[in-house]
């Protein structure tokens, strides 16, 4: 089985930790499974290598320019030969500042000081309404559930502290988890306090924190939600 998944998430680090952890996820569930995992937000120059620009702004700017008409002819079922098309779409949108976005629903409530969990379904009310213009995907995806919502609470950062910090005992409650990476992690090179990111050094994260996948599912409950989801479709089979 060749399973092709496609990500759109808010930078570069978050496509590699995605793609860390899902193939090793993969790996252990069965191993006769072969991953693909092609990045669509942000986007990779052709010509330069490089990645193009990221965050929340751009996450909603991928899905509001792919509605459901063109997912499908552009990933779910192309219409040229040769393109093999996704067979599971990921879109993963950080928690951190659910109010900037979610303002702009007035039927959306963003409460004071959310926890994880009110911040996960925010995430996913707001997805819904950039990807099908609704708040109930259930009837509004004509693709039988091939997109895989990923709330990271409060950022993808957090998975990895979770990881190198086993003691910790709800890291999707922490307010800062870039922050309590650079505690955990002293060398990495920050600018202006504020962590400088780079995919080879997040690889080297995520490959250093991906044995302990389990414990990260278990402390982390939107981890479990993304992981569950490809354990269920892997059983199902095609």
């Amino acid at each position: 089985m060749h399973l092709v998944v496609g990500v759109v998430a808010e930078g570069p680090t978050d496509v590699v930790v995605i793609d860390e952890y899902l193939s090793t996820w993969i790996r252990e569930l069965d191993d006769s499974v072969t991953l693909e995992v092609r990045p669509l937000q942000p986007a990779v120059d052709a010509t330069s290598g490089r990645f193009g620009a990221g965050g929340w702004t751009w996450v909603k700017a991928w899905c509001e320019t792919s509605p459901s008409e063109v997912r499908t002819t552009d990933l779910f079922e192309p219409l040229f030969e040769g393109q093999p098309p996704v067979d599971v779409l990921v879109v993963q949108l950080d928690g951190d500042v659910v109010g900037d976005y979610a303002a702009a629903y007035a039927d959306i409530t963003v409460p004071q000081n959310p926890d994880a969990a009110a911040r996960g379904i925010i995430v996913a009310r707001v997805l819904e309404r950039w990807l099908w213009n609704s708040t109930d995907r259930r009837h509004a995806d004509p693709h039988g559930g091939r997109h895989c919502l990923v709330a990271t609470v409060r950022a993808l950062e957090t998975w990895l502290v979770a990881g190198l910090d086993p003691s910790i005992p709800e890291p999707e409650e922490i307010e800062n988890p870039e922050q309590e990476l650079m505690n955990l992690e002293p060398g990495l090179p920050t600018r202006r306090g504020r962590l400088r990111k780079s995919r080879e050094r997040w690889r080297s994260l995520a490959q250093r924190t991906r044995t302990r996948l389990a414990h990260i599912k278990t402390v982390c409950p939107h981890c479990e939600q993304f992981l569950s989801y490809f354990e269920t479709a892997i059983e199902q089979g095609p």
